[in-house]
């Protein structure tokens, strides 16, 4: 078993290196982003997904470790401003209500609506006949 974690371990550095040697060896990785965010390109662009992934992993509450990591990348990418989070939360090009307004994406929304919808009836309504029919 220990034998197992080390070499998943040094599987995990390695891939690491290799991939931090790819993304700053490959030409036109480093090409220059006209963004209005002063931190982009800095260590601090990399926080909040290691936020969401440390927090995802310690407390087992994905949903809720996601929402602080956009909110986190909201506040950092509109430079501390709190309107600015906002617009980058809900109204810029990647914001929630642009990409609702899509019909494509709208397409999927409904779709899934539909299926969570089906399985909570199937759970409620066969469990129901299961137990008046006498199946177990």
């Amino acid at each position: 078993m220990l034998k197992t974690n080390r070499i998943s371990l040094i599987t995990g550095a390695v891939v690491l290196v290799l991939v931090l040697i790819l993304a700053f060896t490959l030409p036109g990785a480093a090409q220059a982003y006209d963004s209005d965010c002063n931190l982009y390109g800095t260590f601090w662009s990399l926080v909040p997904p290691i936020l969401a992934i440390v927090l995802a992993l310690g407390t087992k509450e994905v949903y809720s470790s996601l929402l602080l990591g956009i909110l986190v990348g909201a506040v950092l990418y509109s430079n501390f401003s709190f309107e600015g989070t906002l617009n980058a939360i809900f109204f810029s090009d990647g914001g929630i209500v642009t990409n609702l307004a899509d019909s494509w994406n709208m397409g999927i929304m409904v779709f899934l609506v539909t299926a969570v919808i089906s399985l909570i009836v199937y759970n409620k309504v066969l469990p129901s006949v299961k137990d008046e029919e006498g199946f177990q």
